[in-house]
């Protein structure tokens, strides 16, 4: 009989004394996510802006203690608008926090 996934819960992550609300990518997530993969010569992985972009956009759902020059950014409707507002030096970091999460091992694995 084949099994569900059980179901992937947010959670707060600290990065740089912010904040960030995220979730591992499911199933048909990862699928497309593996697809823009890159694996190096010597067997690691390659994290493309893309691939950056893609997990970003599955993997971020919200944020606190997250401000501009202005005060406290609001976590908006718009995920693109979300992202754009995300400094270059967090990008990398979230998207493998993200992919991290997502990740299943060994022991975690259905036989």
């Amino acid at each position: 009989m084949a099994s569900a996934i059980e179901v992937l819960s947010p959670t707060w992550v600290e990065i740089e004394g912010s904040e960030f609300y995220l979730k591992p990518l499911s199933g048909i997530e990862m699928m497309e996510v593996t697809e823009k993969v890159q694996v190096n010569e010597d067997g690691s992985v390659f994290i493309n802006s893309s691939l950056c972009k893609l997990l970003i956009h599955y993997g971020l759902k919200g944020w606190k203690n997250f401000n501009d020059s202005k005060g406290p950014v609001v976590y908006g409707s718009s995920q693109a608008a979300n992202i754009d507002r995300l400094p270059l030096e967090l990008i990398r970091p979230l998207a493998l926090e993200i992919l991290d999460k997502s990740q299943i091992g060994e022991g975690d694995e259905k036989k």
